[in-house]
């Protein structure tokens, strides 16, 4: 049998190798960002048995924005827009700069959950909180849950994993 470097291992020097170019880079997270917002736009549409047209009801949008929006390969989000249709929905809006590891993460999660997040009656419903968290207490919580995941893909972006079995590029 041969030593051949696997199909996912492949993909992960790749990925690592491009992710070296800032263009890459920028490039990448455009399009996932674009192409998740209207994956995200499309599910939570479905999820509350909307057609486009009575979203764009509801968000005192026309059709054809709600369609383009669904639309990856359209350009111009405005986040105004994303406010509104997160009120619509009844679910949060988050924006933020992060890190590599976090977006890592993110993108590694494509079940319905990330693309569906539950409503706040939805949230309400589940009472299986205690109790609010705190500002200091969000990170650490986030750390927890997240760190094993981002951990091991920063190592494959980084090449550590990659160092310590002797593959090279």
């Amino acid at each position: 049998m041969g030593q051949g470097l696997s199909p996912t291992r492949t993909s992960r020097l790749l990925l690592r190798d491009k992710f070296k170019s800032k263009q890459y880079r920028d490039a990448f997270v455009r399009a996932y960002t674009r192409d998740h917002i209207a994956a995200q736009l499309f599910t939570l549409r479905l999820q509350n048995s909307y057609t486009q047209k009575k979203l764009a009801e509801l968000a005192g949008m026309t059709q054809k924005s709600i369609s383009e929006l669904e639309d990856p390969n359209k350009p111009g989000i405005n986040i105004n827009t994303l406010f509104r249709l997160a009120s619509t929905f009844d679910v949060p809006l988050i924006v933020k700069f992060g890190s590599y590891d976090e977006f890592f993460c993110i993108t590694s999660d494509d079940s319905y959950d990330a693309l569906a997040p539950a409503t706040f009656d939805m949230y309400e419903a589940q009472k299986t909180y205690t109790a609010i968290p705190t500002s200091s207490e969000v990170p650490q919580f986030q750390n927890q849950v997240t760190q094993p995941k981002v951990a091991q893909i920063a190592e494959i972006v980084r090449g550590d994993s990659y160092r310590r079995t002797g593959v090279t590029n």
